[in-house]
């Protein structure tokens, strides 16, 4: 597993939710709680719909998200 998906899966502990894994950052994120990898298994995109965050801190750590 990627450092990136094990990201992902503290994000979701944290936050009490289960992201959608979507195929391509062209489907549509509006409304969803989701994320998107490329090849390599990296986090290219994430969607955290109406989620009131106050730390994004742990965004620092995926790099290649877009």
């Amino acid at each position: 597993m990627s450092n990136d998906l094990k990201i992902i899966e503290q994000i979701e502990k944290k936050l009490s939710i289960k992201l959608e894994r979507l195929d391509s950052d062209k489907e549509f994120f509006y409304g969803k709680q989701a994320y998107v990898v490329d090849q390599g298994q990296n986090v290219t995109g994430l969607a955290l719909y109406k989620r009131k965050l106050t730390d994004y801190s742990f965004l620092r750590d995926l790099k290649s998200l877009t």
